[in-house]
């Protein structure tokens, strides 16, 4: 086992550079070893330019920004791509709408080798199905059926196998390799108290719970996650109020909804229908 593996870390960006700011800060309240890369890949950001980028991240490795927006598929796609061709054992994609505890980079490096080749420091509150639980190190993981992409690790191995057997499709490309690792055989381990957690709420597969053009799923969050520093306590408290704001608008809207005239009628209409089958 190599002590002391050289790591990525690949940070996707696209705009929303006030929640990009948090999550740099958090980033570097963090002990990042001489072990470590920072490489960036914006995808045709309008809101910040190369400079911006240079200068919060200011011991990046590399900074690739993309000449048209790609998309997160195609652009997660090519962070793996890149990764192949580095000197680097450890590919950790760290999204640019998290925060960080102190301890996110040690349990990597206690975990990552008693895995299949991949882990994640996220416990999603979204992907709910657990397969099983194991102990590694004394940190209690969960075996789960599909993980997103926020805080996902990977092993080198790992990441060959899906630069030349899984390109992205047009579906959630996380989504398509967490299918294609189960039916390999190979376990999506997640620990059980996050050690990253998300900040964003209009993101790529985050949006309107009760309806409307961004409606999708709720908003996404990592379960067990400890702030660890009072600058985390702050950013996930505004968090949750920008989550209560958001939701008490949704609420308000839904409202408007079903009390428009002849709403009610149709809905009783529907649920009769729905439950004798539609023989009404």
């Amino acid at each position: 086992m190599n002590t002391n593996p050289g790591i990525t870390i690949a940070v996707a960006t696209y705009n929303r550079r006030n929640i990009l700011e948090k999550m740099v800060k958090s980033l570097y309240l963090t002990d990042i070893g001489s072990n470590t890369s920072i490489r960036i890949y914006d995808d045709a950001s309008t809101e910040f330019d190369k400079e911006f980028l240079k200068k919060a991240f200011y011991n990046s490795k590399t900074i690739i920004r993309n000449p048209a927006n790609l998309g997160p598929n195609k652009n997660m796609y090519r962070i793996f791509a890149d990764f192949i061709d580095c000197d680097d054992d450890i590919l950790i994609l760290a999204d640019s709408d998290l925060i960080f505890n102190r301890e996110w980079l040690a349990v990597v490096e206690r975990v990552i080798d008693h895995t299949d080749g991949v882990m994640s420091l996220y416990n999603s509150a979204l992907h709910t199905e657990i397969l099983e639980t194991c102990q590694i190190n004394n940190i209690k993981m969960l075996s789960k059926k599909t993980m997103g992409g926020a805080g996902t690790v990977f092993k080198k191995d790992i990441v060959k196998t899906l630069v030349y057997d899984l390109p992205p499709r047009d579906n959630p490309y996380d989504l398509h390799w967490s299918e294609f690792f189960v039916k390999s055989g190979i376990r999506l381990l997640v620990t059980e108290r996050s050690y990253v957690q998300h900040i964003g709420i209009h993101g790529f597969h985050c949006g309107s719970y009760l309806g409307g053009d961004l409606s999708g799923s709720l908003c996404d969050y990592g379960i067990n996650f400890i702030a660890w520093n009072e600058y985390n306590e702050k950013i996930q408290n505004d968090f949750f109020n920008e989550l209560l704001h958001f939701y008490t608008k949704e609420i308000e809207n839904f409202k408007k909804i079903i009390f428009k005239p002849g709403y009610r009628k149709r809905l009783r209409s529907f649920l009769r229908n729905l439950v004798s089958g539609g023989n009404t």
